[in-house]
């Protein structure tokens, strides 16, 4: 294992000072020093081969994908309390964050399993790195509980898996809300003799406002800073879980071992881990990302039922469900723009369908007919153009007629004369 220089340095000095070590442990003693410094470099276990097989057993999922040579499924270790960096020989959220992504990115990864030990939550924003970082998974993920738990912050993490399956009926998830724990150490300080004062800029008159106004008694800030943290976590569990879920007490902060846990929807099963690989590796064929839609990943399984399905062919009961499951995802205003909406197309509609509109859209009918009959006789007429639509009367040859008075005149003229000699006969 290797090590920094300054540090193997220490090493030898520390079991050549005063302490009680047996020579013969003093190598053991050195490299647990050493591993004190930081953990272990102990990625994931790369899971070959499902070692088991047990055809007449209930609890065995039934494999129907095989790992062909050179796939596998990562076994991640999720334990102790959840911090951003690891500490001793824990591992830190970051740690388990980038392991998902470089699986995330291994072509012959088909799947991760994440086993919970003993998850008792911790610091909330490790806790939301984790559950993000299963959240933009591109192959299936499960979280297996084995002989263990997932309270707090380690549940909203799984929360995200595509299933949680705990070993036995002992396990225990749970923990969904928030508390804040306020110590205040002024009267210990001050019977020790030390007196603190904290002076504050006059430009930061609500720097650390919550603590100073509970040292005086007053706990409301915290209390809303605890309901925020709380509101957030359980918003985070019913987007990952609404559908499953069958009962609001687990959003009240209790834990609950496995049997009622599944019964309230928390996990989805009970078995053995062998189970679990099955189903990851089942999950892997044809896998489907979870989509972000425009609720991002509110889940509205009702109402993603009728998508590509025509208007005429919506049920009452699918339309009241679809409804009733927007107003529980707290989406009352947009159900009511919907049906602000529906009742103006109504009333469109009946506009439409009423004696006077279709009455008027008759006359109109009409006058657009007579319009057409119209423009269809003014279409006869020759329009101005570059020949005049009167012309003058044509130039007539004029014969010679040797002296007749009437031999200039045109047939025009002639043939005028004697209507009007005729008429003054009359």
């Amino acid at each position: 294992m290797q090590t920094s220089k300054a540090f193997s340095n220490i090493i030898p000095e520390l079991l050549g000072s005063g302490w009680l070590v047996p020579q013969t442990l003093e190598t053991n003693v050195a490299e647990y020093i050493q591993q004190l410094k930081e953990p272990e470099p102990k990625t994931f276990e790369k899971i070959e081969k499902l070692w088991a097989d047990y055809e007449d057993d209930d609890e065995t999922e039934e494999v129907t994908q095989t790992l062909l040579e050179g796939e596998s499924i990562w076994l991640i270790d999720l334990d102790s309390v959840m911090w951003r960096s690891g500490y001793s020989r824990g591992y830190g959220a970051a740690y388990y964050a980038d392991t998902l992504d470089q699986a995330y990115a291994d072509p012959t990864c088909k799947g991760v399993l994440i086993r919970c030990g003993a998850c008792y939550g911790g610091e909330r924003r490790a806790s939301y790195m984790v559950a993000d970082a299963i959240k933009r998974r591109n192959k299936p993920v499960g979280a297996y509980l084995d002989y263990g738990t997932a309270y707090s912050g380690h549940y909203l993490a799984i929360c995200e898996t595509d299933f949680i399956l705990c070993s036995n009926e002992t396990d225990s998830v749970g923990g969904i809300g928030a508390y804040i724990r306020f110590e205040n150490w002024d009267g210990a300080y001050k019977a020790m003799g030390a007196t603190v004062e904290e002076i504050y800029a006059d430009a930061s008159p609500d720097k650390n406002k919550s603590t100073r106004e509970a040292k005086k008694g007053n706990y409301k800030l915290l209390k809303e800073e605890a309901q925020t943290i709380a509101l957030e976590f359980r918003q985070r569990v019913i987007d990952a879980r609404g559908e499953k879920l069958t009962n609001d007490i687990v959003l009240l902060g209790g834990a609950f071992e496995a049997k009622q846990a599944l019964e309230y929807g928390l996990i989805d099963g009970i078995g053995r881990l062998d189970t679990a690989f099955s189903r990851v590796l089942n999950l892997s064929a044809n896998y489907t990302k979870p989509q972000n839609t425009m609720f991002g990943f509110l889940k509205l399984p009702k109402l993603q039922a009728l998508c590509n399905v025509a208007a005429a062919d919506i049920t009452e009961a699918q339309l009241n469900e679809a409804v009733s499951e927007l107003q529980g995802a707290n989406l009352g205003g947009l159900v009511d723009l919907l049906q602000s909406f529906g009742q103006q197309q109504t009333a469109t509609t009946n506009v439409k369908d009423s004696a006077e509109y279709k009455a008027l859209q008759s006359q109109l009918t009409a006058e657009q007919l007579k319009t057409g009959q119209l423009q269809e006789k003014l279409s006869g007429y020759e329009k101005p153009g570059d020949e005049p639509t009167k012309p003058f009367k044509k130039e007539e040859k004029i014969e010679n007629s040797g002296g007749d008075p009437e031999a200039h005149l045109s047939e025009a003229d002639i043939e005028m004369r004697k209507i009007w000699a005729s008429l003054k006969g009359k």
